[in-house]
């Protein structure tokens, strides 16, 4: 068949540093006479006579024994720790040597030449260079400063830096693939040189002027070209366990943001999209196509480049809108023809080159073809024979729906119909057009505009376009997380939920059930949450560091239902099934998802393995799938307590989709950062709310006291209950419920108008403050842990108001008043039932020689031995049902029992479980024999 679409004209037919390890890891090291605990040579005489022999390094490397912009890479080093040196540590951005998603690679950057580092650990990047950037790369690296040592001369801050420089081992380098073999010469020393640090600075806490002296490996790349381009490094500390293994995607945008037709973007040419473009357009049928107008513009996209179009089969004039998520590339034809050999009732038989003249002969015939971008234009589009932009495709294949293809609608090719539902394949098919490519735009509104006509058709096409940055703590669709984007990503989760089995003692995350287990199936450093068609809450724990994927509304087809189906089957069966979502949302911690509709991602054809029965049949086995459906990956949310909700609706099969996870991100260390958000409030607002607990509770027996009446459910309520610490040395044995977050005070001060009257909240605050300046000596530790940061934990609450009682703590009047905190706090996740000890020591030190008002000395040594108990299992008689009830607590537990306590075979209580009066309700009927139960901790 041959025919044109006008318009879319178709025709068918770091570096290292020893000090850096306060910022990124908890291990420290001393300083020693001589520095020598820094870092390794590898170029022995045999590995450098090795390297002499080697394959040359990719070729935009600078020779390192040559100058660049008139400097030599000793002298570039200098300049890279110039740079690190001179950057905030405390800023609202990041510093590029610490691992935080919000990096920002032109913080610092100026000049010609750009600079690039790294922390420890795996770590991946994307982000954008502007064409015409040198790159020089800083491995991993030492120096030695005068700050650090104060005094030091130059060759003293060389022998330092040259030491460590000698433990670094295993160093790689690679561009795009390509490696550098010869890594050893890359090694170098620079002079002495200047730098001014901030305060904090890198290395300490206080910054200024000084020199310093470095050596390590770096490497300087010339300007690369636009597009898509992976810097790959790695080295190793062995002797101080340390590793850095890190990955630069970044895409180097064109001055016009618009790439030349060679460019490469992630691994495709844009002749290579080209023949994407129209597999994109075949796959959707005429009556769900943006380029009908009768769809959305995210229909059908995913990944790093979207797909736009002119007026498909016909001339006219269109304005579209929509929105586009930040990083998203964007391609589309100014015009374009396809040809191939479908025909009805019989198909062509032209070979490729005969198609490739016949789709030619089309675009050679174009004209008028304009295009501004945000009112800029974009030059040589005028002649479509020399246009620079003028691309011709591989040979491609693509599949078309069994129904409203645009073969049948538009073209009238009535064999490409049927009713049967299978979707038709083409094979051979070739294009030929004039494409543009563009840089991805920066968060807001932009317009495109693009006109052209062919064959006495024409088109005059206007996108307005809102590019929207998801939040910062959700990955953009275009995203790589731990090497899979997010197609492969949701073949994982579908992997793992049809893997996980429907009649086992924890509930399949895909029902409604109360004993549910976040943690079922989950491995590695991604966890997945699902959820039941149908409104539920859900409760539960998630370790901290995790990244989580979240399937929304999700269709997949597979081999076990549809035996022998192919791949492109299977695709178009899941595809017709998630055209059906409407209605999607999605939430974090109450601020929307504004551009849900780019969360639409298809899978590749994935291998499974499901039990009998399985999630969607009585029989289980090994198959194929393909998935489409709405995904949204969050990097590691912060420890603390966090609320995601999403909804969707299938009206077709009159289904919906209301789930609320309620997360409690569980601190590694035990114990909450500081800047922590746990249940609605951060640090502050509980240090004032522990405050009014304890000026609340009555003298005798408060907890602020060294009382052996002391209660510690006195005055608790909710998820979180509060501990204190007296003056003096203290033990306390105690009972503490299962699922409570601690919130303990060390040693504190405040300041309230019942003691100072008439003060105002400055007074207040400078007076708690003037307290708190002379606490020492705090430690704190669970079950014989130290909390190593403990100075990070002093904080000052906001005003408060309290009511005290007559006597209170702190007078023999209370009353109603304000006041404000200051001192030292940490809050302390659920521990697991049994036994664990909490301690805490500090000193306060006034002395009238220090010029104090007066005199006072005190410390603190407080021990608690708490139990931590699971809930009481409660029986009672309805009839002829038993009624278990247990209370409801931040554990989950599920309810089972066993015939006999002698051989024990427990297995789950079926029946209901409903939620009254703050406990967990299970009805269920009265065996025969023996029955004994137990609720288990999941």
């Amino acid at each position: 068949m041959l025919a044109q679409s006008a318009i879319d004209v178709s025709c068918s037919i770091n570096h290292f540093k020893m000090k850096i390890l306060t910022v990124n890891t908890p291990v420290s090291c001393q300083k020693q006479n001589l520095k020598s605990r820094r870092i390794l040579r590898l170029t022995t005489a045999f590995a450098l006579l090795a390297a002499t022999l080697a394959p040359p390094a990719p070729a935009q490397v600078i020779d390192p024994a040559s100058t660049y912009e008139g400097e030599t890479y000793g002298q570039w080093s200098a300049s890279w720790w110039q740079w690190g040196l001179s950057l905030p540590v405390t800023g609202s951005v990041p510093h590029p040597f610490t691992d935080d998603p919000a990096f920002d690679v032109t913080e610092g950057q100026t000049g010609q030449v750009w600079f690039l580092g790294a922390p420890f650990g795996t770590v991946q990047r994307t982000c954008n260079i502007p064409e015409g950037k040198s790159l020089f790369i800083g491995l991993l690296n030492a120096e030695d400063s005068g700050l650090e040592d104060p005094g030091s001369t130059a060759a003293e801050q060389l022998a330092s830096a040259q030491a460590q420089a000698d433990l670094i081992q295993n160093v790689a380098f690679n561009l795009d693939g390509v490696a550098i073999t010869n890594i050893g010469s890359y090694r170098v020393q620079s002079p002495q040189f200047t730098f001014t640090a901030p305060t904090p600075w890198l290395f300490g806490a206080t910054g200024g002027s000084s020199t310093s002296v470095s050596d390590g490996y770096f490497v300087m790349l010339e300007p690369l070209a636009p597009g898509t381009h992976t810097l790959h490094y790695s080295g190793a500390i062995p002797s101080y366990g340390l590793a850095m293994d890190m990955t630069y995607n970044f895409m180097v945008i064109p001055t016009n943001s618009v790439f030349s037709a060679t460019a490469s973007l992630y691994g495709k040419t844009c002749a290579e999209y080209s023949a994407g473009w129209w597999q994109w357009n075949f796959s959707l049928p005429t009556t769900n196509n943006p380029l009908q107008d009768n769809a959305p513009i995210s229909t059908g996209q995913n990944g790093n480049v979207w797909y736009l179009g002119g007026t498909f089969g016909s001339s006219g004039t269109r304005v579209r809108s929509g929105n586009v998520p930040m990083g998203t590339a964007l391609f589309f034809p100014i015009l374009d023809a396809w040809a191939d050999n479908t025909d009805c009732p019989n198909p062509d038989h032209y070979d490729t080159e005969t198609l490739r003249g016949l789709a030619q002969g089309y675009i050679d015939a174009a004209s008028n073809m304009t295009c501004t971008i945000d009112g800029a234009t974009v030059a040589d589009l005028t002649n479509s024979i020399t246009s620079q932009y003028r691309v011709q495709s591989p040979v491609f294949s693509y599949s078309a729906p069994a129904a409203h293809n645009f073969l049948y609608d538009l073209f009238g090719a009535t064999c490409y119909t049927n009713g049967n539902g299978t979707p038709f394949a083409v094979d051979g098919a070739v294009a030929d057009g004039v494409y543009l490519m563009l840089a991805p735009f920066s968060a807001g509104q932009h317009t495109i505009h693009f006109t052209g006509e062919i064959s006495g058709s024409s088109e005059d096409i206007t996108y307005n376009l809102t590019v929207v940055p998801a939040a910062s703590s959700i990955y953009a669709t275009n995203a790589v997380v731990d090497g899979q984007d997010y197609g492969q990503w949701s073949a994982s989760w579908w992997q793992w939920a049809m893997a996980l089995p429907v009649t086992g003692p924890v509930p399949h995350p895909f029902t409604d059930d109360p004993a549910f287990d976040v943690t079922e199936g989950q491995t590695g450093s991604v966890w997945f949450l699902g959820a039941p068609l149908d409104t539920a809450v859900r409760t539960c724990n998630i370790p901290e560091g995790k990244t989580l994927l979240v399937g929304l509304l999700n269709a997949e087809d597979s081999g076990l239902e549809d035996p022998g189906s192919t791949a492109a089957e299977q695709l178009a069966s899941a595809q017709a099934t998630a055209d059906l979502f409407s209605n999607l949302s999605f939430s974090l911690d109450g601020v929307a998802l504004a551009n849900i509709d780019s969360y639409r991602v298809q899978s590749p054809q994935f291998t499974f393995s499901a039990p009998t029965p399985w999630l969607f049949g009585p029989t289980g086995g090994t198959s194929t799938s393909v998935s489409d459906g709405y995904f949204v990956m969050l990097a590691p949310p912060a420890p603390g307590t966090h609320t995601l909700h999403y909804s969707g609706t299938v009206p077709s099969y009159g289904l919906a989709m209301d789930m609320t996870y309620h997360l409690t991100v569980v601190p590694a260390s035990g114990v909450y950062a500081s800047e922590a958000e746990v249940a609605g409030q951060d640090y502050s607002q509980w240090e004032a709310a522990w405050w009014q607990w304890g000026m609340s509770l009555p003298l005798a027996g408060n907890p602020f006291n060294d009382d052996p009446a002391f209660d510690v459910t006195a005055g608790q309520t909710g998820s979180v209950w509060f501990l204190a610490s007296p003056l003096d040395t203290n033990a306390r044995a105690c009972h503490i419920p299962d699922g409570k977050t601690l919130f303990v005070g060390l040693l504190n001060a405040e300041d309230s108008e019942l003691e100072d009257p008439g003060s105002t909240e400055a007074e207040q605050r400078a007076s708690a403050q003037f307290q708190a300046d002379h606490i020492g000596n705090i430690t704190f530790s669970v079950d014989g842990t130290a909390l190593a940061n403990i100075g990070d934990y002093r904080l000052q609450s906001p005003q408060f108001s309290f009511t005290a009682p007559t006597p209170w703590i702190f007078g023999a009047t209370g009353g109603t008043n304000t006041s404000v905190g200051d001192g030292y706090f940490v809050m302390v996740p659920p521990l697991p039932p049994g036994a664990h000890t909490l301690r805490s020591t500090g000193t306060f030190h006034f002395a009238v020689a220090e010029g104090d008002p007066f005199n006072f000395d005190a410390a603190t040594d407080t021990t608690y031995h708490l139990t931590v108990t699971g809930p009481e299992l409660g029986l009672g008689l309805q009839g002829t049902n038993l009624v278990f009830a247990w209370p409801q607590t931040g554990s989950r537990y599920v309810l089972e029992s066993t015939p006999t306590l002698g051989d024990p075979s427990w297995s789950p209580v079926t029946g209901t479980v409903n939620t009254s009066g703050g406990n967990y309700q299970i009805t269920a009927p009265i065996g025969v024999g023996a029955q004994f139960f137990r609720l288990r901790k999941q």
